[in-house]
């Protein structure tokens, strides 16, 4: 949220568009902890903080088969 409690979702649109686009892949495994952009969400679930829109996520198991983990 901006500093008028307003979400800011077009600065969330910009940073998901640079990440979608970069092609550098991860590896992670289970019970590991990283800071990950989560976004701006619509709703009262957390969002991210800072121009990033990181937070610290735990990976409890990969549900993506294309990735290692």
């Amino acid at each position: 949220m901006n500093k008028l409690g307003r979400k800011n979702f077009n600065g969330w649109i910009l940073v998901k568009k640079r990440l979608h686009y970069t092609k550098t892949l991860r590896t992670f495994n289970t019970g590991e902890i990283w800071w990950c952009a989560v976004g701006e969400n619509v709703g009262s679930e957390i969002c991210g903080k800072g121009r990033t829109f990181a937070r610290p996520v735990v990976i409890v198991r990969n549900a993506n088969r294309s990735r290692s983990g």
